[in-house]
This record gives C-alpha cells, sequence and structure tokens, in this order.
C-alpha cells in the first residue's frame, strides 16, 4: 500500500544545511547499499545543533508513515521537528511533529487517514520491529500533497555529534501528479532494492505475477555482477599500498611499520620538497634518515611479482618490475632518496659509520653527479674496511670541529667588538654605569654616595653637577 521513498533511484535529493563528516553525508539515508546506509548521518564535531536536513521528493505524495532512527553509534537523537511543504522552492513549511527528550532508539509516525489507491492496493503496508520503538501520529492535513519534507535536529544526547541514524519516508504518489504508468515505474524502482538484513522493516511484496518477475530478473543478475567484481579485485591486504590501497609495485617499509609503494613516496618527497622540507613519514612526520631510512622489502615483492603473474588475466595492465633488470630499477630510486636526504640533513647531523653507498646502488644509471660523489668516496676507502672507517672519521671530526669553530666565532663576533668602559671606582659593581663630565665612569652606587645636595666630585678632583651625568648603555662603547 505504500513505498519506501527515501530511495535514490526514485529520484528523492537530500540537502544539509551543515557540513557533514567524511562517510556521514547526508546521501547516506538515500543509498541502496546498505553498507553506507547503515553509517547514517553525523555532522562535523564541532558543529552545533541545529542541523536542518531537507528532503526533496520527485512527485507530489501524500504520507503513510515517517520512521526516524534517532541512535547513530554514539550519537542518541533526544529532540526533533518534521515540517513538511507542498512547494518546490522557498521556505513555506509547516509543522507536523515536534518531540522532545525522546527515550527510544526508533519512532515512527503514522497518517490514520491514509488511503491506498491504484496500483499500491496490491502492495503489502510496511510492518516495523516495535522492539524499542515508539509508535505516534502526524497531523493527516499535513500529509497530503507534500513536496519537500524538513526534519530539524534540536538536541543530541550527551556532548557527542550531531546526527540522524535513518529516515524511511513512506507513501503514495497524488494522482494528480502522476499517471497509471509512472506510479508502476515507481513501484518496479523501488522493489529493485534488496531487504537489508536484521533491519526494523520488513515489506513482503504481495504484487502481481508481472510485477514480481520484473523485479526479480535484475536482482539476479545485478547480484551476479557484485560477485563477478569482487573476484576480479580481491588483492590481499598485504599487497596494498597504506595511503592508496592500490597494488603494490615496489613495497617501501617505512619507519612507522606501513608499507607504501615506491611511487607514492616518491610524491610524498616530491611535495614535502616544494616547501624546502626534508623527507619524513606520511604517517608520522619523522624525518627519513640514518636509521629511519625507508627500506626496500624484497621478499614481499617477490610475492607480489608472483601474484601478478598467476593473475595477469585478472588484473589486466597491471604494472611490474619482474625481468632482468629489475634488481638495479628496485634499488636506483631508494638510493636516490637517501642522497637526497643526506644532501638536505646538516653537516652536524652526521654520525660516524652513516654512509648511504654500496656497491649494489652504484649500478644505477640514473643519478649522474652525486653518483660520481659516492663512487670516489668508494674508491678511496682501499681494500681494507679499517682504514676506511678511520679515515672517515678524522674527515668527519676535522669538520665539526671547523663547523663549532665558525659558528662559536659568528655568536661572539659582536661581544667581541664591545669595549668595557675603566671604571674609575674600585667597588667592583659591574651594574648601571654613569659618564661624568671629566670623561670618567662612575657605577650608580658610588654616584650616590658621591653626589650631595646636587653637587659631587670625582676622584679625580673635577667638580660636576648632577644635571651633568649622563648615563652611558653598552651598546653606546
Amino acid at each position: 500500500m505504500a513505498i519506501n521513498f527515501t530511495n535514490e533511484d526514485l529520484g528523492t535529493i537530500v540537502q544539509a544545511d551543515q557540513v557533514c563528516r567524511d562517510e556521514y553525508e547526508a546521501q547516506n539515508l538515500l543509498r541502496n547499499d546498505f553498507s553506507h546506509r547503515r553509517n547514517g548521518f553525523m555532522a562535523e564535531y564541532f558543529i552545533k545543533p541545529p542541523v536542518t536536513l531537507i528532503f526533496c521528493f520527485p512527485v507530489v505524495i501524500e504520507l503513510h508513515s515517517i520512521r526516524l532512527g534517532l541512535v547513530r553509534g554514539p550519537v542518541h537523537l533526544t529532540s526533533f521537528e518534521v515540517w513538511t511543504s507542498q512547494c518546490d522552492v522557498g521556505e513555506d513549511f509547516a509543522m507536523s511533529v515536534r518531540r522532545f527528550n525522546v527515550k527510544c532508539s526508533e519512532i515512527v509516525f503514522d497518517n490514520r487517514q491514509y488511503r491506498s489507491r491504484g496500483p499500491f492496493v496490491t502492495l503489502t503496508l510496511p510492518t516495523f520491529n516495535l522492539s524499542n520503538c515508539e509508535r505516534a501520529t502526524m497531523k493527516p492535513v499535513l500529509s497530503r500533497g507534500i513536496r519537500r519534507l524538513k526534519i530539524r535536529l534540536l538536541r543530541v544526547e550527551g556532548s557527542t555529534a550531531v546526527g540522524l541514524g535513518a529516515c524511511d519516508v513512506w507513501g503514495q504518489p497524488m494522482s494528480r501528479s502522476c499517471d497509471f504508468i509512472a506510479q508502476q515505474g515507481l513501484i518496479q524502482k523501488s522493489l529493485l532494492v534488496g531487504k537489508e538484513p536484521n533491519s526494523g522493516i520488513e515489506t513482503p511484496p504481495n504484487v502481481g505475477t508481472k510485477l514480481s518477475a520484473v523485479a526479480t530478473e535484475p536482482v539476479t543478475s545485478h547480484a551476479t555482477n557484485i560477485v563477478r567484481t569482487q573476484e576480479t579485485i580481491d588483492i590481499p591486504a598485504d599487497f596494498q599500498d597504506a595511503l592508496t590501497y592500490e597494488l603494490m609495485v615496489q613495497p617501501i617499509l617505512l619507519p612507522s611499520g606501513q608499507i607504501v609503494d615506491q611511487s607514492t613516496l616518491d610524491k610524498h618527497v616530491e611535495a614535502e620538497g616544494r616547501w624546502c622540507r626534508q623527507p619524513t613519514d606520511p604517517f608520522t612526520g619523522v624525518t627519513l634518515c640514518g636509521q629511519n631510512a625507508p627500506k626496500f622489502l624484497p621478499e614481499l615483492k617477490a610475492r607480489i611479482d608472483r601474484f601478478v603473474i598467476k593473475n595477469v588475466d585478472k588484473l589486466g595492465n597491471c604494472p611490474r618490475t619482474v625481468g632482468k633488470g629489475s634488481g638495479i630499477r628496485n634499488h636506483a630510486s631508494v638510493a636516490a632518496l637517501e642522497l637526497a636526504v643526506s644532501n638536505l640533513s646538516q653537516p652536524r647531523q652526521k654520525k660516524t659509520g652513516e654512509t648511504h653507498c654500496s656497491k649494489r646502488k652504484l649500478e644505477a644509471p640514473e643519478v649522474s653527479y652525486p653518483r660520481k660523489v659516492v663512487k670516489h668516496e668508494a674508491e678511496q676507502q682501499g681494500s681494507g674496511d679499517d682504514a676506511g672507517t678511520s679515515h672517515e672519521d678524522k674527515v668527519a671530526s676535522s669538520l665539526e670541529c671547523s663547523l663549532e669553530a665558525t659558528l662559536k666565532e659568528i655568536r661572539n663576533a659582536k661581544a667581541k667588538t664591545q669595549t668595557v668602559p675603566l671604571l674609575h671606582c674600585r667597588c667592583g659593581n659591574q651594574g648601571l654605569t654613569y659618564r661624568l663630565p671629566c670623561e670618567h665612569y662612575i657605577c650608580r652606587t658610588c654616584l650616590t654616595k658621591t653626589v650631595t645636595k646636587g653637587k659631587g666630585q670625582c676622584h679625580c678632583q673635577a667638580q660636576f653637577v648632577s644635571s651633568q651625568v649622563v648615563r652611558v648603555h653598552a651598546a653606546s662603547f
């Protein structure tokens, strides 16, 4: 006797006047996919009530019942208003229902004067699960000729975000706005939507054999397509990028323990370089240098290549690096990243034994200038590792000492140019300094002892007046 108009396939539109949280948009209330529909609607955490939701229906309808799910995770809606409008635009709304301090998890509003017409007579009325559900009535006058429905969320329990778990609007189109053929089309579209398991609504379709046959065939074909799609994209979670969730080609282990593809890490490093920042872990912000340098995972790489080869017909044109020269390509980008980190890092941060070079990395022909420098350093190591290490230690310590001496001179350059004034008092106080007319300097303690009734005498027997004394700052020397 009624169909659910909160269905995106019927052309219903919903809008929210506040910012929605990611994956909890207002469109979830209309989705046919129950994995999205059960998420419901939730505003951002900083949004305070009231929050308004407006449903725009494709045709003018007569309301049979409105079901509101008041609980969505930690959100429990306790106060709300329901407004109806017979116009397409404007603010011409009339209040139909207002409730405060609702304790149940679901509430259903019925129109007791509802009568089904035309093809809707053969449909069965929706039955609701009455456990923890409250039922009430709405004004029959404001339930006919409805084009828009507005729900205002006024209060939630506790200090949680504002949200709505579910919203179902059951009814039938008005005959003056929808002919018989269009009504049958709406019934067929509503029957194509599968039933949600363990939901509070049970709508057994009791229609003619023609409508049942038309509605059953698309559901079967749609389910078959879903199964085939899941088979084609069934990629193990170990082979997926932690950021892009795509199949990795060159897995790289980050200091945070996450595994990403080399191309993803290169994009992140390039984005950080635009802001003159060092390469960091995209998950923790730790600088990628020294012991925190990213590491290539050859074992995982071999497993991914084996998976790609076995499922090449299902994956299609999936990128891979299986081949003779894969060893060179695998380590080239890692070596380039390590060289970039070493060039960007300060000299004082270099420690003993942190030399990012090896014979295997020197085989990459992609990096030209930095490779020559690394190769020159590797050739000077000689046959013995101890001699090379001691030479590197000497060079590193020499650079450290030179840098520290230079920085010390720069910090103390201004202080060395300042001349300390020669005080003519023997108290040894280095506080405030004053200059007498005789060009002698004296501290404040001795000055106060020397001056009597506005006149004083210096140690050189020169007389002066207190108005002739000038205070001298350190920057004036």
